[in-house]
């Protein structure tokens, strides 16, 4: 598979699965009426389902075709019987489907473009890879928005408008052929005890912590503080995510400077976060949530370079997806965390009480790079 149609892999599968972490919990909360805690029950219990995508690596580890077919399959299964999706119950089933498929996506699409890719040309074609996953969510945010502006901000109509995306990945997986030689090899976690491996674990965390906050509960934050519309809390989304394919896009620049990329996107994070909780000015808020856009624009590309550098390729989907599985554990303990806090003081309040935990983790990359 050449690389052009992996960044348009990469592309559809990153808007659709963007529109799905943002737009469930605001349609959990504000369709189906849940509290903020229900909504992050919801969520969490979600992403636990998608650890089960190991499955589908395990059962498809010799056939990359078909791994990306099933995928994009889940997606749009789960994507499309949201339609009919009334009850807890019935969304969570929806999301966790959906997320079954999109989980190992990012991993296998990483792993393609490795393997796409010679050894001069690699960390250009992942960064460029990491540039279209960035794109994707400038653009799909912006879609979205457009779509709730001209349909008097029907949100189900707008997560039933991303479908021609998955529809249009799966089909491209289907007709094309692909070099399924591209195996990937499971087996011993020893690369567990790599100074890099553990370092991407984490930046990765660090990069987790404020991420999935925001993607979960960002736009409650906005809609409760500040009563603003759907297409303007999308529209800050896009926003969010320009600032990340920006400082994506001119990484490459500055790749050798990791320990001080992630110092300034760690500090500038907490800043960001604490200014946050306490600010009730609009515009103040929405210029914070678009200065967040670049510690998670530095943060993915450092943590894959770091995966990449502690094995070697026919592992590397492997390593990868244990790594998005870290994330998933990060999701598992943050999103009840800020929930319920959430619920009791406000979500400004919950969003303050993660910058210590950032810091913490930011110790521990200081002394594993010393």
């Amino acid at each position: 598979m050449d690389l052009k149609r992996i960044l348009f892999l990469a592309f559809a599968y990153r808007a659709s699965a963007n529109m799905l972490q943002t737009s469930v919990p605001l349609y959990a909360r504000y369709t189906l009426k849940l509290s903020d805690g229900a909504t992050s029950i919801l969520v969490t219990l979600s992403n636990v389902i998608a650890v089960f995508s190991f499955l589908l690596l395990i059962s498809f580890r010799r056939d990359l075709k078909k791994a990306l077919c099933v995928c994009f399959l889940l997606m749009c299964a789960g994507t499309s019987l949201i339609l009919f999706a009334r009850s807890f119950l019935a969304l969570f089933l929806c999301f966790a489907l959906a997320n079954l498929g999109s989980a190992p996506l990012q991993s296998l699409l990483f792993t393609s473009t490795v393997f796409a890719s010679k050894k001069e040309t690699s960390f250009k074609n992942v960064s460029l890879f990491t540039s279209a996953l960035s794109l994707s969510l400038v653009l799909g945010p912006l879609y979205q928005a457009l779509v709730l502006r001209l349909f008097q901000n029907n949100l189900l109509l707008s997560m039933l408008s991303f479908l021609p995306f998955t529809l249009c990945a799966l089909i491209v997986c289907l007709f094309t052929h692909l070099h399924t030689t591209a195996s990937f090899e499971f087996g011993k976690i020893d690369f567990l005890r790599d100074k890099a491996y553990i370092t991407a674990l984490l930046v990765e965390a660090m990069y987790a912590l404020p991420f999935v906050a925001l993607l979960t509960f960002g736009g409650i934050f906005l809609k409760e503080r500040f009563s603003v519309s759907l297409s303007l809390v999308e529209l800050l989304y896009s926003l969010f995510f320009v600032t990340s394919f920006l400082t994506r896009f001119a990484l490459s620049k500055f790749a050798q400077k990791r320990f001080a990329l992630v110092t300034f996107s760690t500090f500038l994070t907490i800043f960001s976060l604490v200014a946050l909780s306490f600010s009730q000015n609009l515009f103040i808020t929405s210029f914070l949530f678009v200065l967040l856009g670049f510690p998670h624009g530095v943060t993915y590309p450092l943590s894959s370079s770091y995966v990449a550098e502690s094995v070697k390729k026919e592992r590397l989907t492997f390593a990868s997806s244990l790594s998005q599985s870290f994330f998933g554990v990060t999701s598992f303990l943050v999103i009840p965390f800020v929930g319920y806090v959430g619920e009791i003081f406000g979500l400004g309040f919950a969003f303050l009480l993660l910058t210590p935990f950032i810091f913490a983790l930011y110790l521990g990359f200081c002394l594993l790079n010393s």
